[in-house]
C-alpha cells in the first residue's frame, strides 16, 4: 500500500480494494478493514516476486463421445412413428 509517498506492507492476508488509513494528530497510522484493524510496516521498496517456472503444457485430444453414448441417439421420434402420423 501506498500513502504520501511511502511504502507499507500489511502482514495480514486479505484480498481487499478498500482498506481506511487513519493518519492521528500524534503521526501514528492505523490501517484498518471492515472495522478491523490490520498489522503493517513501512517498507523502502515495493517487494519484487520470485520468477515462477512455467509448468509444462500438456495438448489435450478432444473427446469423442462412444457410438452407443446418449448425446448420439435422436431425441424426436423417426419419422411415421409419431401418433400424428400413424393417422389416429
Amino acid at each position: 500500500m501506498r500513502m504520501q509517498g511511502r511504502l507499507y506492507q500489511v502482514h495480514d492476508t486479505l484480498r481487499a480494494t478498500h482498506v481506511v488509513v487513519e493518519e492521528h494528530r500524534d503521526g501514528t497510522l492505523r490501517l484498518t478493514h471492515q472495522w478491523r484493524a490490520l498489522g503493517f510496516h513501512a517498507i523502502l521498496a515495493r517487494p519484487v516476486r520470485a520468477a515462477t517456472v512455467p509448468t509444462e503444457v500438456r495438448s489435450r485430444r478432444p473427446i469423442k463421445p462412444a457410438a452407443d453414448h446418449p448425446w448420439r441417439k435422436r431425441w424426436l421420434p423417426k419419422p411415421g412413428t409419431h401418433a400424428a402420423a400413424a393417422g389416429t
